[in-house]
């Protein structure tokens, strides 16, 4: 059985961002110690301030039922209308075969979400295509986790996740041929531009 990703963005009113990421570093501390979490880390967006990228990995979906029934995780709802601007944006994932890559340890600090929409028929195209990216990046010394998801939701809606040692790695990388390869095929495979969000740990 696959772990299922959930992707949770967070955005707390700008006053109270500072007890916000507190509160939840420390109820990632009680999340990671529930038999059904298999992975939670925090990033603060680099663009967006107050906005907080929760990557949770659950051996179920059922393990995050549970998980949300939690008193420390109920505590945390009640007080949100008072702590956050707008509502929880929550997706599911799943992790595609063999596009999980990892370094270890892996303790970078820039993080990279990357979204695409692929056309309907395309998916197989598309994923392979993916994938292979997430390989060759992987080659590089300065990424140090790369990992390829889709959508639980929607078939057509894919995710790259992925840490960098810094920004500047990460642009260098965007000028290599077979990167520059892949963002020329965009238009014939995928729906719409992709859609980048930066993170830091």
């Amino acid at each position: 059985m696959k772990t299922e990703i959930l992707m949770a963005k967070v955005f707390a009113k700008p006053e109270k961002t500072e007890e916000v990421k507190a509160l939840l570093q420390k109820n990632i501390g009680f999340s990671l110690q529930e038999e059904g979490c298999a992975g939670f880390t925090l990033q603060e967006s680099t663009e967006e301030a107050g906005t907080f990228l929760l990557y949770e990995q659950w051996k179920t979906r059922t393990a995050w039922q549970e998980h949300m029934e939690m008193p420390y995780l109920k505590d945390f709802v009640a007080k949100s209308e008072n702590l956050l601007s707008k509502s929880f944006d929550l997706t599911w994932w799943q992790i595609l075969d063999g596009a999980s890559l990892k370094k270890s340890p892996a303790n970078s600090k820039w993080v990279l979400t990357v979204r695409f929409s692929v056309q309907p028929g395309k998916q197989a195209q598309a994923e392979n295509a993916l994938v292979q990216v997430g390989k060759d990046s992987f080659t590089e010394k300065e990424c140090t986790v790369f990992e390829v998801l889709k959508s639980t939701e929607n078939d057509t809606d894919y995710l790259l996740y992925e840490e960098w040692d810094s920004y500047e790695a990460w642009g260098k990388h965007m000028e290599l041929d077979y990167i520059q390869d892949f963002v020329a095929m965009i238009d014939n495979t995928f729906s719409k531009a992709p859609v980048r969000e930066w993170f830091k740990k």
